[in-house]
């Protein structure tokens, strides 16, 4: 019991005690990973929370303008209809290239619609991923209606599972990170 009483005293004394670091030296043998982690555990948190707080910013000034820009979109038998005129562009804040392109009138495509990333046809909606662009077809969609508050029910659902699932990959990337940095630490103390 005192063995286990003393390993939970590491974090305070690793601040000072020239002792601790010659009883992990010489005893912990394979356990620096496992201490190393449980640390990460803890100290993972704090840059957890501020990347919530950086996608809780992306979500309040870039998604919810798109949000507020969208006009409610109805599919019904594979073909997508709005009341707005056509072309309607979506730009982000402070941005002057085209985010998003509605247009179902079935005539050629404008200009906004080659540069924005993502376009709404009478048919189908065209996604550009830097370079990589894919057609997603409304052919299978029977009904199907989106609006502002079903949106931001979506992104805000989308939102609370993504936030705390973000400690995962921060706690992998961190461990990755240290554990090469011991590890090259290790190879140039030889």
């Amino acid at each position: 019991m005192q063995h286990l009483i003393q390993k939970w005293h590491v974090p305070y004394l690793s601040f000072f005690s020239r002792g601790l670091y010659r009883d992990v030296a010489v005893r912990w043998t394979g356990s620096g990973l496992g201490y190393l982690f449980l640390l990460l555990c803890v100290t993972s948190i704090p840059l957890t929370f501020q990347l919530a707080g950086a996608l809780e910013q992306i979500k309040v000034v870039y998604m919810q303008h798109v949000i507020d820009k969208l006009p409610p979109l109805q599919i019904e038998q594979g073909v997508l209809t709005t009341d707005v005129p056509q072309p309607y562009v979506i730009r982000l804040p402070e941005m002057e290239e085209p985010f998003m392109v509605i247009d179902t009138r079935g005539t050629p495509a404008g200009d906004d619609e080659f540069q924005a990333p993502v376009v709404l046809q009478a048919d189908r909606m065209i996604i550009d991923n830097q370079g990589e662009v894919r057609s997603y077809p409304f052919e299978n969609i029977s009904q199907f209606t989106l609006d502002k508050a079903e949106l931001t029910a979506w992104v805000d659902k989308v939102m609370g599972y993504v936030k705390p699932l973000a400690y995962l990959p921060v706690l992998a990337s961190e461990f990755i990170y240290r554990a090469l940095q011991v590890v090259i630490y290790a190879v140039g103390g030889l």
